[in-house]
């Protein structure tokens, strides 16, 4: 995602800091003990670098052979210690190739999966060659420059803009009739019954990026915080859901507490059932997935089931399915002393901000969705899958207000940009 916070800080400019002169000066001011270690360090490096380079040839000539025997040929590195971008990255490369008339033999290495059911999906697809985590970070960037050369590399990479491959393109991955099996025995030891309809919700926090993602420490995760919510917020909506009729299935891996409710048809997966298969079957299976920017809410769009996302951030980046419906956090300006108008945000390019500091920098506080809003954003999912829906003609009117305030060659020109109904219509400021 393209993003520009207010002190300019990019990507760029963060890949410096982590660079050479950073290295230098953390020897220097290191005390003995950190020197010697880090020169031993650099020894082993200077040590295995003809073997590095003699490996750079090699895999330059393979690849070089491998194109010629198949003139398809691709090879690339999935994005592997991330669900959202295991599975969403992926599936996007899956559905161009499906369309491709040109039957690519294609060859993709993996470390240690952030979902081991997943990259099993993903290898009935494609050819993955599962390398141990220390040795890819080792090569990877060798092997990269190798195969952009044989110019067979094929970059994962997503725009967040892939709106025709999710709706003209059919999901890549599925379940074998085993899984089904095991499957609906999950849902037999979790009190569900057979055909019994359920939904999957879920909140960001970010107690899986500390806890699994230790490479960096809590603080740096903290960049990420204002994507997150409290999971309580969604508990109205799934009181009114099992109202209805249906189970609802709480997701997540790491959660930070247990869900509090006596409600028997509101289970807590995520602290009682929870696996990597089931964490696929069930957002492949339920029938829609109320959730909100993390990267399990990925899974059910990647399997072809309906989604509804409250606390949307930011604006620009929006769902992809047409008939995905999402309501968006609010950004209040200690400044103004009020709510930020849709334009503002996209005027400030706020409408873009992926980091907790431009946000804190720029004075603006992130407001997480009610959960009343919650609760009527689950009411009218229902209502919409259940084809008892009535569209107010206002809210289309404001719908393409909402298109408006982007500029013309913005991604959300083109978005299906399907904010719901009952929030546009009650909240007019936003258009101020």
């Amino acid at each position: 995602m393209d993003a520009a916070g207010p002190s300019a800080l990019d990507a760029g400019q963060s890949t410096q800091v982590n660079g050479l002169g950073a290295r230098m000066r953390r020897f220097l001011v290191a005390d003995w003990s950190s020197r010697v270690a880090m020169g031993a360090r650099l020894l082993r490096r200077i040590a295995l670098l003809p073997v590095l380079v003699s490996f750079e040839v090699a895999i330059l000539a393979l690849l070089w052979i491998a194109k010629c025997i198949y003139p398809g040929f691709q090879t690339g590195r999935l994005l592997y210690d991330r669900v959202g971008h295991l599975s969403d990255n992926t599936e996007v490369f899956l559905r161009r190739r499906s369309t491709d008339l040109q039957k690519r033999v294609c060859l993709f290495l993996s470390g240690t999966p952030s979902n081991h059911q997943l990259l099993k999906m993903i290898r009935r697809r494609i050819t993955v060659v599962r390398v141990p985590d220390s040795v890819l970070k080792m090569v990877q960037a060798r092997f990269q420059r190798s195969a952009e050369r044989a110019r067979v590399w094929v970059n994962l990479k997503s725009t967040g803009d892939e709106f025709e491959e999710y709706n003209r393109i059919k999901p890549q991955l599925s379940f074998t009739p085993e899984e089904e099996a095991r499957g609906r025995a999950l849902l037999s030891r979790m009190g569900i019954e057979p055909s019994a309809p359920f939904i999957c919700f879920h909140s960001r926090d970010g107690a899986y990026l500390r806890r699994q993602h230790t490479y960096w420490t809590a603080k740096k995760w903290q960049y990420h915080d204002y994507r997150d919510s409290e999971i309580e917020t969604y508990l109205a909506a799934t009181e009114y859901l099992t109202a209805q009729g249906f189970y609802a299935v709480r997701m997540g891996f790491e959660v930070p507490s247990d869900l509090l409710t006596s409600n028997p048809r509101i289970i807590d997966y995520a602290t009682r059932f929870r696996s990597d298969f089931g964490d696929m079957y069930l957002c492949g299976r339920c029938e829609f997935f109320l959730g909100s920017t993390a990267g399990i809410c990925t899974v059910p769009y990647v399997l072809g089931r309906p989604s509804a996302f409250a606390n949307w951030i930011p604006i620009g980046v929006t769902p992809r399915y047409d008939r995905d419906l999402f309501i968006p956090k609010r950004i209040y300006s200690d400044r103004l002393g009020r709510i930020l108008s849709f334009r503002e945000i996209v005027q400030m390019g706020a409408d873009r901000w992926n980091h907790s500091e431009w946000y804190r920098e720029a004075g603006l506080r992130v407001i997480n969705s009610p959960s009343e809003e919650i609760r009527d954003l689950a009411e009218e999912m229902v209502l919409r899958l259940q084809g008892r829906w009535s569209e107010p003609v206002e809210a289309e009117t404001l719908r393409e207000r909402f298109r408006a305030v982007f500029p013309a060659d913005h991604r959300c020109r083109r978005a299906p940009l399907r904010v719901a109904s009952r929030f546009l219509l009650q909240n007019p400021e936003l258009f101020a």
